[in-house]
């Protein structure tokens, strides 16, 4: 069990390396600066969408219409890129689309991971070992370590950079990420 456990951590902790919800955490984190609040809500979001998968294998996308799914996500990236670029940095006139950090980070995360790779191979493994705690386990000490990593780089990114600066990016990385997820 030792060894589907540590090759589940391996799996998932490198398909979330640069995949788009790394990017939605960076972002967050960089945006909120309450990485503890974005890591609970990602990991949470992940827990529950991995766990689907690895009880469901790849069954749960036959659930859902890919299409609809697939521009209501990219939109959602767009619209927070572009709220992200225009809000007004001293008054609060425009409010933020979701307040608590916490369930900012679990909506996103839980809305970008249908689908998403680390679902799919957490599926697949629970599938090959036939070992759903142990792979859950797995998962989500990968996805811890691949979560806590990307909020600590963000973090210094960000102050050597600047945050201002180093938000703006983040907001047209969001809109970059919506186009091409409606192309792709």
């Amino acid at each position: 069990m030792i060894i589907e456990l540590l090759a589940t951590i391996v799996i998932i902790f490198l398909a979330e390396l640069a995949d788009k919800t790394q990017l939605v955490i960076f972002s967050l984190g960089i945006k909120y600066r309450k990485p503890l609040q974005v890591f609970s809500g990602a990991l949470l979001a992940h827990g529950i969408m991995d766990g689907i998968a690895i009880v469901a294998g790849s069954l749960v996308a036959s659930f859902f219409k890919i299409a609809f799914l697939k521009v209501g996500i990219a939109a959602l990236f767009i619209l927070i890129g572009i709220y992200m670029i225009f809000k007004e940095k001293k008054t609060k006139k425009v409010p933020p689309l979701i307040k608590n950090v916490f369930l900012a980070a679990f909506a996103l995360i839980f809305l970008s991971e249908f689908g998403d790779k680390s679902q799919i191979a957490a599926g697949l493994l629970g599938a090959k070992y036939n070992l759903p705690l142990i792979v859950f386990a797995g998962t989500m000490l990968g996805l811890a370590l691949a979560i806590g990593l990307n909020l600590l780089l963000g973090k210094r990114i960000a102050k050597f950079i600047g945050y201002e600066k180093a938000e703006k990016i983040a907001a047209g990385l969001f809109i970059v990420y919506g186009i091409i997820f409606l192309l792709l």
